[in-house]
């Protein structure tokens, strides 16, 4: 999945549920930029938030994995490439909430 696609995908959400995206993404992307203290990189995160934020319709149980590692993959690149991907989001610095940063 290329970072352009997955930017085509997001453009088609519904505004309030890309700004919800954009939060999460926000929040995933602080994580990760201290994954040398918490361990938590962009594909483990990845793992984690994959399945929870996408659903996979697959009909067969090996279908689902491979949708599963797909969606994982897709966060990832989320994360990874954030400020190409979510071009009008700033980093929250310490001490700002999300929604500050969401709606200022």
């Amino acid at each position: 999945v290329s970072t352009q696609s997955t930017g085509d995908g997001i453009a088609l959400l519904p505004p309030l549920n890309k700004s919800i995206l954009a939060m999460v993404m926000t929040f995933l992307k602080s994580v990760s930029e201290k994954s040398d203290i918490n361990k938590m990189t962009s594909a483990n995160l990845g793992i984690i938030f994959g399945p929870t934020l996408f659903r996979t319709t697959a009909p067969t149980t090996m279908e689902q994995i491979k949708q599963s590692n797909l969606l994982c993959g897709v966060i990832q690149k989320m994360i990874d490439n954030f400020g190409t991907v979510f071009p009008k989001e700033r980093k929250i610095t310490q001490g700002q909430a999300p929604v500050q940063v969401m709606f200022k």
